[in-house]
């Protein structure tokens, strides 16, 4: 018997609507009706229409706004890139400097979409008064374009943050006549444009590439590499002109600056060792300046730095104010003098004339003679004292500022002044870069001027005294008149006792090795005075920046008629008395 015949139609309506879709062929088609079919079609229409309202099927097209940088008033501005046409525009930027930075460098952009871009210039190790020039070129699927830069150099070093006590032209010195700086062989010190922006190790990695880059590029090998900014030591290859390599090195946009290694010269003249008076004290207002301030009050050390040939650290004169020193030409731990021989008594001779302990009823006192003005002592000659490099001296000044230096332990009493009794012919960006490093620590600078005032004419403030952030120093007889051998020049900024005085000996008595006493003259003498001087502000905590100092030593010092030219006294002689606020100026009442 078989069962009845059903109508296709109806199976399909009796299936469950989770019928496999095998089945669907159960299912009856619908077909949209007409006018749904119409709706559609004017949705697309209108779509097709406004997109084309709006560029989007138009050509892409660039637009960078602002058109010039020229003279740019910041180091950090913004562009902006835009597609002022349709559709999608790819846009990429490079800069022909590596000083100047852009970010990002590239980048996609629908029709009217706008992307703002930093621009960022590095001034670093410029002076105040130079350029930073670079074009930005622009490169898109919509045309290219080109932005030019220029950015004067208003905050580099050539300002040291701003600090200016006497508005004065402060120029490179002329070439010294008769007077030149001897190279170390055929060295180079080389440091690299920053990497800007970037962390701490992909900084190093950076600068390990510009490293790799410029010595395969110049035919260098590297001898030390720097850290933290100081450059690297660098070595010529047999043959090679140096002078023409620097000046190649100089021209070449990885590298911020680069310069020969030389060695130094200590700034003094020397003299037949006696027993004398300290008139170098008596005379300049000191006794006056004990009355308000004498580094013996509480509170935590002030740390002077002496970066010169070594000092004793057993001189009885010295001893309990020393702090652990460091030799950056033996690299070691011990900042002794080596015995006597050559002239390895300046240093110590030097460290006498700042901090000697006083009233000790022990041979002399120093300027900031109480035991709370430490110290350090930091040795850039070898044992005789005759031979440090600028290499040694870049080194000396980072460390002592408590910056890191490759190879040195970390040093664990960071000095509030530095003294460089010592001092190269000419101008030294790596020392100038050093110094600026230090400044912007928080340290006090201070250096010779030089000796060669005798029969050399224009000779010039040796380096690192010429630098932007360091005070440089002029000597000056008892009779306050410049010494005879002091070196001139637009960077003298004071000056001080350092030459022929009325002691047993006519010159400046002081701490010498083998723990006892002799008299030198010179520059070198002057600069620890005014370094003493600054250590007892820093210690009196009124004046307590490098910038404050400064400007109060220059503020208080003695101007005498005679005094008419700056390039050979500056702003006058340091007076400790007024410069701590006693009621007197070098010993005389205040007008």
């Amino acid at each position: 018997m078989h069962a009845p015949r059903r109508d296709p139609r109806s199976l399909a309506r009796s299936l469950p609507d989770t019928a496999p879709l095998g089945r669907s062929w159960l299912r009856p088609r619908r077909h949209a009706s007409r006018p749904r079919r119409l709706a559609g079609w004017l949705a697309i229409a209108f779509l097709v229409v406004a997109l084309a309202g709006c560029g989007w099927f138009d050509a892409p097209a660039l637009q960078v706004t602002p058109t010039s940088l020229v003279g740019m008033t910041t180091a950090q501005t913004t562009l902006t890139v835009r597609n002022a046409g349709g559709g999608s525009l790819a846009w990429s930027v490079a800069s022909s400097s590596p000083r100047v930075v852009v970010t990002p460098t590239s980048g996609d952009l629908f029709a009217g979409g706008s992307r703002t871009l930093v621009v960022t210039v590095d001034a670093s190790g410029l002076d105040k008064g130079d350029s930073v020039s670079a074009s930005l070129s622009f490169a898109s699927s919509g045309g290219n374009a080109t932005v030019d830069v220029t950015y004067p150099v208003v905050s580099g070093i050539g300002t040291c943050s701003g600090f200016t006590p006497i508005e004065r032209t402060v120029a490179v010195p002329p070439a010294a006549a008769g007077v030149s700086a001897r190279p170390v062989g055929d060295e180079v010190l080389v440091a690299y444009v920053g990497a800007f922006g970037m962390s701490v190790q992909d900084a190093a990695s950076a600068t390990a590439d510009l490293r790799a880059q410029v010595t395969d590029a110049h035919a260098l090998s590297l001898l030390r590499a720097g850290s933290g900014g100081a450059p690297d030591l660098l070595r010529a290859s047999h043959g090679t002109d140096v002078d023409a390599l620097v000046a190649s090195l100089r021209s070449d946009p990885r590298v911020r600056y680069a310069q020969r290694n030389y060695y130094l010269e200590k700034a003094f003249v020397p003299d037949d060792p006696s027993f004398g008076q300290q008139w170098n004290l008596s005379s300049f207002g000191l006794p006056e300046a004990w009355d308000v301030e004498r580094g013996d009050g509480p509170g935590d050390a002030v740390v002077i730095a002496v970066l010169d040939s070594g000092v004793q650290t057993t001189h009885p004169d010295l001893a309990a104010k020393i702090v652990p020193g460091y030799d950056f030409f033996d690299l070691d731990a011990n900042p002794n003098p080596g015995p006597p021989n050559g002239e390895n008594e300046h240093g110590t001779h030097v460290a006498g004339i700042a901090a000697a302990i006083g009233h000790d009823a022990t041979g002399v006192a120093g300027v900031a003679f109480g035991p709370r003005v430490r110290v350090l002592p930091v040795k850039v000659f070898d044992d005789t004292g005759l031979q440090g490099t600028v290499a040694g001296l870049v080194d000396a000044i980072r460390w002592s500022a408590g910056l890191g230096v490759t190879g040195a332990p970390a040093n664990a009493n960071k000095a509030h002044v530095i003294n460089m009794s010592v001092g190269v012919p000419g101008r030294m960006p790596a020392l100038d870069a050093a110094a600026e490093d230090a400044w912007n620590a928080g340290v006090f600078l201070v250096a010779a001027s030089g000796n060669h005032g005798n029969g050399v004419t224009d000779a010039g403030v040796l380096s690192p005294g010429n630098a932007p952030c360091v005070v440089a120093v002029a000597s000056v007889d008892e009779t306050y008149v410049v010494s005879s051998f002091s070196n001139t020049g637009p960077e003298v900024e004071v000056a001080a006792p350092g030459g022929v005085g009325s002691s047993t000996c006519g010159a400046v008595y002081s701490t010498i090795p083998s723990s006892t006493y002799g008299c030198m003259a010179g520059t070198s003498m002057a600069t620890p005075f005014v370094a003493g001087v600054a250590g007892l502000l820093f210690a009196q905590g009124t004046y307590d920046t490098p910038a404050a100092v400064r400007s109060r030593l220059s503020q208080t010092t003695e101007v005498g008629a005679w005094m008419t030219d700056t390039q050979e006294y500056g702003n006058g002689v340091v007076c400790a008395d007024a410069a701590l606020g006693a009621a007197t100026r070098c010993g005389l009442p205040l007008p």
